[in-house]
């Protein structure tokens, strides 16, 4: 109760909510805003500019754009939603295990200090590379590249609390580790992971619309915001509508999960929340 309170007193929680809507209206209902295929070739329609029949314009095959965008956020919202989702459960599993259990620690932050220093970009492209063009192989990749963080966050957060005096009091009446674990630290850690869980969600939005401007995303034709501004490279100067409107889809994507983490950091965190209030209350 206090998140929906404070989130609708905060004003990027609900800019970033405004910009964020309309986007998963349009992705989740897209048959009914169009009535052309995404993949349907009409070569006599084909590089035609925006008009009332066809808001985004065509591409170089004559089909419909805007059905073209609106199917391919599907793909990346899909894509993104699992690889989050995943990244979540790994990073909470292993980030839990290393602040709780020194051994543990030893082996997991290695392999997670070894995965960060390498660029995330690199180890997609050596995924997708050893294993082929796939849904399932982006948010392999994704899930490679990301997990290492949320670990880091989850450590962080398990050190700290197993630190203070509840956690001694609970031990002292009896409460095995996985009890003091899962009913006693994780749920502290929920507000740095919700937080993470945003710009988590943007940056494989991004990752997705790399991997896919590469090449090495979702084969064709099945569209996705990359592999669209992809194809439009060519037509930059005679038809570019091709890029600008997926690559506003990404912007506006991105903005808006962006905006809506920091409000939830806001939100979640009461040092943040009383120093914006102030702000406010000295502008007003």
């Amino acid at each position: 109760m206090n998140i929906i309170k404070h989130g609708s007193q905060n004003k990027l929680f609900i800019i970033g909510l405004v910009i964020l809507l309309p986007l998963f209206i349009f992705t989740l209902a897209a048959p009914i805003f169009t009535q052309y295929s995404p993949t349907t070739l009409n070569v006599e329609m084909k590089l035609m500019p925006p008009s009332l029949n066809n808001w985004f314009g065509t591409d170089e095959y004559g089909r419909d754009l805007f059905s073209r965008v609106i199917y391919g956020s599907q793909i990346s919202m899909r894509v993104a939603a699992a690889a989050t989702f995943s990244t979540v459960v790994l990073g909470v599993l292993f980030g839990s295990l290393a602040g709780f259990y020194n051994l543990a620690d030893l082996f997991i932050s290695r392999i997670c200090d070894a995965l960060l220093n390498f660029p995330g970009l690199i180890i997609g492209i050596m995924v997708m590379a050893a294993l082929g063009q796939s849904e399932i192989n982006i948010i392999l990749a994704m899930v490679i590249m990301y997990t290492p963080r949320i670990v880091r966050v989850v450590r962080a957060s398990v050190i700290e609390i197993k630190a203070m005096d509840f956690i001694d009091a609970a031990k002292v009446i009896g409460a095995s580790n996985l009890r003091i674990l899962f009913f006693h630290i994780l749920p502290h850690t929920i507000s740095p992971l919700v937080v993470q869980i945003t710009f988590g969600f943007a940056w494989a939005i991004l990752v997705e619309s790399g991997l896919s401007f590469l090449g090495l995303g979702t084969p064709p034709p099945a569209p996705s915001w990359g592999n669209i501004i992809s194809d439009g490279r060519e037509f930059i100067r005679t038809a570019p509508w091709i890029m600008i409107f997926p690559g506003l889809m990404i912007a506006v994507a991105v903005t808006g999960l962006n905006l809506i983490g920091d409000g939830l950091r806001e939100i979640l965190d009461p040092r943040l929340r009383n120093t914006s209030q102030k702000v406010e209350s000295t502008i007003g």
